[in-house]
């Protein structure tokens, strides 16, 4: 009964092969396209426009000054974050993420995109076709006086994360978002307290 399942499948695959042969799908003829190059320059040309939209808000806000160099403790969580520390200087400023294997730096602007071969990439290394250690650049803005959101794209991938922290009191409420994923974008939220 398996050899009947498999050459079964085998005949499928074979007659769908053929169909697709025929069909009229320039990628799926037997032979390749013919080099247009007003095509390839119009395609390279906006490919070379391709943006990711920053953050939009301000690069800084009343509530900077008192948490500079502060430490919020999470509770054991999926992406392994044990604290979160900020340095914020307008455009060389960083976000520090302890982990179980040590601290990742993510240097971050708030007028320009900052990059990092060792990026926190924030679940964005579990995705399939990301690299384990993804190039991450990251932008940021205030976006509300209390609320300081990065944006985390692994620019050699489709992929980017939005992280929304929530600065109250003495907490750090983090809402973080990707923009694609196998399954749920949000990702729970997650509390830390200094």
């Amino acid at each position: 009964m398996r050899r009947f399942g498999s050459l079964i499948t085998i005949l499928i695959l074979h007659v769908a092969s053929v169909v697709l042969a025929q069909s009229n799908v320039p990628a799926i003829r037997p032979s390749a396209l013919p080099d247009n190059e007003t095509d390839s320059q119009a395609l390279q040309a906006r490919i070379s426009s391709l943006t990711v939209k920053r953050p939009s808000g301000y690069p800084t806000s009343p509530l900077a000054d008192k948490i500079i160099g502060q430490w919020f403790e999470f509770a054991t969580n999926d992406l392994d974050i044990k604290a979160i520390s900020l340095d914020l200087q307008t455009d060389d400023s960083k976000l520090i993420v302890r982990t179980s294997k040590g601290d990742i730096t993510t240097p971050f602007g708030f007028t320009n995109w900052k990059t990092s071969t060792e990026a926190f990439a924030i679940g964005m290394n579990q995705f399939v076709s990301v690299p384990a250690k993804p190039l991450i650049a990251t932008c940021g803005a205030w976006t509300e006086d209390n609320v300081l959101t990065l944006k985390l794209v692994a620019y050699e991938t489709p992929f980017y994360t939005t992280l929304n922290m929530r600065f109250d009191d003495k907490r750090l409420l983090i809402d973080a978002e990707h923009n694609a994923a196998f399954g749920p974008t949000k990702l729970p939220e997650l509390i830390g307290e200094r």
